[in-house]
């Protein structure tokens, strides 16, 4: 009888950071939120223009495979 593989034995849970940034595409200054009352669920909203394309990064410490 042999013993199973570490490699496909389950493992230890890895934790890990994820970062998500958004920006207006070509312009250096990230996209604000704003305070909005009682409109909706949540106190606040992200305040983005329209007809404007935007950049979302996505970054995760440590690296990660997906």
């Amino acid at each position: 009888m042999s013993k199973a593989n570490s490699s496909t034995s389950p493992t230890r849970q890895n934790s890990f950071k994820v970062t998500l940034s958004i920006r207006r595409d070509g312009d250096p200054c990230p996209v604000y939120m704003k305070q909005d009352g009682q409109r909706f669920k949540l106190p606040r909203t992200l305040k983005l223009f329209v007809d404007t394309s935007y950049r979302v990064d996505l970054s995760f410490k440590p690296p990660q495979v997906l």
